[in-house]
């Protein structure tokens, strides 16, 4: 779960330039099958000196198929783009570091588990009832 909150935390911005943009198609199997969109981009950025070849639109990138024709349709060769790397190996870079939707749903819900049981396991116990 780090590993996609990541970019968040300390991925560094840098400029890239898009090479290249396309969408695929991912098909998962669970209790029936569920299509869903991965927008796939080509992007060149330096690091230091060193030029680096990226690939990653975000670490959670699933999308409807409308959504991500509208992104990459605005991704076209050419496109000047800020590109997100990590530090400690700046060859892992994303161009957009902002989290899935379904993580807020997932977090939330969370939140809101963890609320409950610390109110229900935290409350004294009336020990006239025992």
């Amino acid at each position: 779960m780090a590993e996609r909150v990541e970019p968040n935390l300390r991925f560094r911005p840098t400029d890239g330039v898009v090479l290249g943009s396309e969408v695929s198609e991912v098909t998962t199997y669970v209790r029936r099958a569920r299509t869903d969109y991965v927008p796939e981009v080509a992007f060149r950025y330096q690091v230091s000196g060193l030029s680096y070849l990226g690939m990653q639109y975000r670490r959670t990138a699933l999308l409807s198929r409308g959504n991500a024709e509208a992104l990459t349709s605005r991704l076209v060769p050419g496109t000047r783009v800020q590109v997100w790397y990590n530090p400690s190996n700046p060859a892992d870079a994303v161009l957009s570091r902002s989290p899935h939707p379904v993580m807020f749903v997932v977090f939330g819900l969370s939140a809101i588990m963890a609320c409950w049981m610390w109110w229900k396991y935290s409350r004294p116990r009336d020990e006239s009832l025992a």
